[in-house]
């Protein structure tokens, strides 16, 4: 201070003069968020894999079977479970969270149009279970926009 003359300002004021801008609040609350978000996405589709091939294994042969599966139902269910895993396995993993989300993206887009199309009834069911994947590819659409770190 004394060689140079000049007087540095202190913290509070160069703050008050460099405030936060919206773009750097947005990535404050959305960092902190950011690990909550691909541990949803991968639990929801984990979740749901674990489900169809378990406890939910007969209500999900039943529904493709009502949808014009027949014989094939079964094995439709035990696939779409396998494929809910996978997708959530690999949202866990940094190298192949990439790839997950544009499966989730996919998938759930090619669900809601084949039971639209088929099953037409269950968007009236009163458990929503159409209802809830637009909340989840809106999801699935965020953390693919907070994924890069750079």
């Amino acid at each position: 201070m004394a060689e140079t003359g000049m007087k540095p300002a202190s913290l509070t004021t160069i703050l008050r003069r460099h405030p936060a801008t919206i773009g750097d609040l947005w990535h404050a609350r959305l960092f902190v968020l950011k690990p909550l978000v691909f541990t949803t996405l991968s639990f929801f589709w984990v979740t749901t894999g674990l489900i169809t091939l378990t406890a939910g294994h007969e209500a999900a042969t039943a529904l493709l079977r009502n949808a014009g599966f027949g014989a094939a139902a079964p094995l439709a269910a035990t696939a779409g479970g396998v494929l809910d895993l996978v997708i959530g396995a690999l949202a866990s993993i940094r190298r192949t969270v990439s790839l997950a989300l544009g499966a989730m993206i996919v998938v759930s887009l090619a669900y809601l149009l084949a039971v639209t199309w088929l099953l037409p009834s269950l968007w009236a069911d009163p458990l929503g279970p159409l209802v809830k994947v637009v909340p989840i590819v809106l999801l699935t659409l965020v953390a693919a926009v907070i994924l890069p770190s750079r």
